[in-house]
């Protein structure tokens, strides 16, 4: 199955990114931040997790249908917080019609 297709993704909100044909985004919504309004830990995390998920699907299309990938392991080390728009590996973006502030 196609990660972008399963529920748990809809559900998160991930999208394919305009800015790399490689990269996934989580919009920025109620349903995923935490308590001091900035994404969730958890729901950054997914990001990651589903984007490698992609990058598979991507690379190994050919056999991406019949094949089964498994997590074994993985570790997060968190360094900022995560502002409206995040996609892995760049610096958060605020669109422009979004005021929010992490001070």
């Amino acid at each position: 199955m196609r990660v972008l297709d399963l529920p748990f993704t809809k559900r998160l909100g991930i999208t394919k990114s305009e800015l790399k044909p490689y990269l996934l985004r989580l919009q920025f919504s109620n349903e995923n931040t935490n308590h001091i309004g900035t994404i969730h830990g958890s729901a950054s995390y997914s990001l990651a997790e589903i984007t490698s998920g992609y990058f598979l699907n991507t690379n190994f299309a050919d056999i991406a249908d019949d094949t089964l990938p498994i997590l074994r392991n993985a570790s997060i080390k968190y360094k900022k917080v995560v502002c409206p728009f995040y996609t892995p590996r760049q610096n958060s973006l605020t669109p422009p019609s979004t005021t929010f502030s992490s001070s």
